[in-house]
């Protein structure tokens, strides 16, 4: 195996990663949005049923109900202006829809970088112009995608793929990816496994759900609580 070689299977890994990441995070992105709408509506209809409830039942002006009632309408109110204007100005959909379509782009040039690689496995010769175009056109991949995934979304990447029992190699990279020896397998997968620790794997897993709604939870936690002290003011 020449240095032109291991250059290419370097970017032909990067590029594996880098999708995986990229759907990733698309996905996050994704989630966030359906989420924000979601949390918006219920925070709008629970602000009109509180009006609502304030005009059928009549609480006394001033008692600990109408006053916890009309406290958590205000903070209701502050939250659908707080999601709103953050939200309008992430974009998660669009930026969704960007790396999504890099993420795309970036396993159409995996499969077509495998197959160079593996037509050199057969004694085909790749010159240094074959090779520098091949890594121009990644870096011009990366380019055209104005948005960019978050060093968590590789980590969640890694992580899937550190807690499969019994990974498919072949199916997963590329032949040419493939060591030329057993040993350098072995070497290959004991230091995946010194990366990503098996407990660090397991709690990036059980976190991902969360990843994207963060705060939302924590609106959402204030609400309750609020209409807990309002519903049972002693």
């Amino acid at each position: 195996m020449n240095n032109i070689e291991k250059s290419l299977r370097k970017i032909c890994k990067d590029a594996w990663q880098t999708a995986g990441a990229r759907f990733n995070a698309a996905r996050i992105l994704e989630r966030r949005e359906k989420f924000s709408t979601f949390s918006i509506a219920m925070f709008s209809a629970i602000s009109l049923g509180i009006a609502v409830s304030q005009k059928i039942f009549v609480f006394p002006s001033g008692s600990p109900v109408d006053t916890h009632l009309t406290a958590l309408s205000a903070f209701i109110g502050l939250f659908v202006l707080v999601i709103s204007l953050i939200e309008a100005n992430e974009k998660s959909l669009l930026k969704a829809e960007h790396l999504k379509r890099s993420a795309d782009d970036l396993n159409a040039y995996w499969r077509k970088l495998s197959l160079q690689l593996a037509a050199c496995m057969d004694g085909a010769v790749l010159t240094y112009e074959e090779a520098n175009q091949l890594r121009l056109e990644y870096e011009n991949i990366l380019r055209s995608c104005q948005d960019n995934h978050e060093p968590t979304d590789l980590e969640l990447f890694l992580a899937k793929r550190r807690l499969r029992r019994k990974p498919d190699i072949k199916s997963e990279k590329p032949e040419s990816w493939e060591s030329e020896s057993e040993s350098e397998s072995e070497s290959e997968s004991e230091s995946e496994k010194l990366e990503m620790p098996l407990i660090r794997a397991y709690w990036i897993l059980l976190r991902s759900p969360f990843s994207g709604i963060g705060y939302f939870l924590v609106f959402w936690s204030i609400i309750v609580a609020l209409i807990g002290v309002a519903i049972f003011p002693y």
